[in-house]
């Protein structure tokens, strides 16, 4: 959970999309986040309002990549304060990869899997 000094956000900007992380700072239009995700799509919330209330009810279906270590967001245009049930709720989606990478990482997988199948005979 984020300390009192870095309260934990849903940010909405005005060109690059919808973030959640823990605001560092605000100035005007500027928010610096840390350790934050773009909430690239969101299922199990019908807005961004119940998705800082109560999180997401549909968690496999959201499409959060990996959280970046800071990130300055420019022309903000909301700022949602996020519950600590819906902060926990968000973090706990899987970290989403692009198709094609996942598809490697399963081959990978496989690969490793029938390799070690035929050196234990």
């Amino acid at each position: 959970m984020a300390s009192a000094q870095k309260p934990y956000v849903i940010v909405r900007t005005y060109s690059v999309g919808v973030f959640a992380g823990n605001l560092k700072s605000r100035d005007g239009k500027e928010v610096v986040l840390t350790d934050a995700r773009r909430l690239w799509y969101w299922a199990g919330a019908a807005s961004l309002s119940q998705l800082a209330v109560s999180g997401t009810s549909r968690p496999n279906d959201c499409k959060f990549p990996v959280a970046v270590p800071a990130v300055t967001l420019t022309e903000v245009i909301e700022i949602l304060d996020v519950t600590p049930e819906a902060e926990t709720s968000i973090k706990a989606v899987p970290i989403r990869l692009r198709r094609r990478l996942r598809l490697r990482l399963l081959d990978c997988n496989r690969s490793a899997a029938s390799a070690s199948r035929h050196f234990s005979r």
